[in-house]
């Protein structure tokens, strides 16, 4: 019984935990990778696309550029410091249309993020954006000046978004996809493993074994309790005749 309760309380006060300090740390670098691919979202380098606007046609620009921080790269917004129709044509050309109208002033609502292009000064025969010369950040820039465009013409090569954006948006998918299939695997092995901790430790707490008390008798029925009987003194027959003849 004494080895019983040593043992319990060692149970109890146990620092141990079941699931091992190496697969916690795995787990949450696991977590944070799947938050890394799937909250911001993927893009290739130099894709752009309309946002804020009423069709597919206008919004705000903004433009994808790599970032050591993040996989892939991620949208930001364009300074509309010399921004102007030369700028507005070139973004509508990648896009696939023909013409486009230049805005100012977050015409079509501020954006978030970082501000990634500024001072954009293209001369109209660029195929992207990122093309023209360039700066990739103004200090006297904010999201109030975020730079905007209307297109125009033939929509045949363009959705509203560029090619790379739509790559970039497939891949984020598969990759989200691929993250919660991790997560489901790891948490169900860590659950497993809980489990499998808890059994093995409640097998090794030993329960002693009762000694039996020596004695003359049986085991109480109903009971797991030995039952001492008194040991009786046996007298001759012939004795227990002379004593009645006493």
């Amino acid at each position: 019984m004494i080895q019983y309760l040593k043992n319990h309380k060692m149970l109890l006060h146990s620092h141990e935990s079941p699931v091992g300090s190496a697969q916690r740390q795995f787990f949450l670098i696991l977590l944070l990778i799947c938050l890394n691919f799937s909250f911001i979202e993927a893009c290739t380098d130099g894709s752009v696309r309309l946002v804020g606007g009423s069709n597919d046609m206008e919004g705000r620009v903004e433009v994808c550029r790599y970032s050591y921080y993040f996989s892939g790269g991620i949208y930001g917004t364009v300074c509309d410091n010399s921004w102007d129709t030369l700028d507005a044509i070139v973004v509508c050309r990648q896009l696939g249309y023909t013409s486009g109208t230049a805005y100012n002033n977050s015409h079509f609502g501020q954006g978030n993020g970082s501000i990634v292009m500024a001072d954009v000064q293209c001369n109209g025969t660029e195929s992207y954006l990122i093309d023209c010369p360039h700066a990739t950040y103004s200090f006297y820039c904010d999201h109030s000046q975020d730079a905007g465009v209307s297109c125009e013409g033939d929509d045949s090569q363009g959705s509203g978004v560029s090619v790379g954006a739509i790559v970039g948006g497939v891949i984020g998918g598969i990759v989200l996809l691929i993250c919660v299939c991790a997560v489901i695997v790891v948490a169900c092995a860590v659950v497993l493993r809980f489990k499998s901790s808890r059994a093995k430790q409640k097998a090794s707490v030993e329960y002693p074994q009762q000694q039996e008390p020596q004695g003359y008798g049986g085991t109480n029925p109903g009971t797991d309790e030995s039952v001492v009987l008194p040991k009786l003194l046996v007298i001759p027959t012939n004795k227990r005749a002379k004593m009645r003849r006493l």
